[in-house]
């Protein structure tokens, strides 16, 4: 039998170190463990090695920990993905139950012991989620008027450009739809969501977790005639 693989992506070097000493004492002695401090490096990493196990940090210096699930998304069928980040916003924690990530634990409360318990759960096969987040996500199920409910898919695929702050043109020319059917998306958002300013939506945005300055994409290109 291949030994258990894991691969520790976070670019916080204290964290990582700590973690990775964590794993080795948790873990059987034949384990290999390799780390990787950035979204891109991780990628190339687990493309080449293919591990058992991934434990992710979201909040990665050059693209973000969902751009690494979304490139990772053709090894999934062998590699489980874990988690492990500082905060789980709103919008964060539905796009995780949405995602085929297998779990998620917050640094803020997890101990050694919940880790190795997570590792173990999802090496059979089960989802593990830490109590703030299960109680978390049952909130927002019993929220009836939570985002997900609300909005509209489109409203949701939109929301980090309205977050950005960006003008209703600059999101049409990437959104590849008129500036008038922003500006209809942007009113129903303001109305289905009882906010009365673009301000207030691009904290509303940033709080929940839609929009994140670190990984605002590039303008889209002008078209000159």
């Amino acid at each position: 039998m291949l030994p258990f693989t894991l691969l520790c992506i976070d670019d916080d070097t204290l964290i990582r170190d700590f973690l990775i000493r964590q794993l080795r004492e948790i873990t059987p002695p034949e384990t290999i463990i390799f780390s990787a401090g950035d979204g891109a490096s991780g990628l190339s990493l687990a493309r080449e090695h293919r591990p058992d196990l991934i434990l992710l940090d979201l909040g990665l210096p050059d693209i973000s920990g969902f751009q690494v699930i979304e490139g990772l998304h053709h090894l999934q069928a062998r590699t489980r993905i874990l988690i492990l980040t500082a905060s789980a916003p709103d919008q964060v924690l539905a796009l995780v139950q949405r995602s085929k990530v297998s779990g998620l634990l917050l640094k803020t409360d997890t101990s050694t012991t919940e880790l190795l318990v997570a590792i173990q759960a999802i090496q059979s096969g089960q989802r593990y989620f830490s109590q703030t987040v299960r109680h978390a996500m049952a909130a927002a199920r019993a929220e009836p008027n939570h985002f997900t409910k609300i909005l509209s898919p489109r409203e949701l695929e939109l929301m980090p450009l309205f977050g950005y702050g960006w003008a209703n043109d600059k999101i049409a020319r990437r959104a590849g739809i008129s500036p008038a059917t922003i500006r209809t998306h942007r009113q129903n958002i303001l109305s289905k969501l009882n906010i009365h300013s673009t301000e207030k939506l691009i904290h509303w945005a940033i709080l929940k977790g839609f929009s994140d300055y670190r990984y605002e994409p590039q303008e889209p290109a002008t078209t000159h005639t």
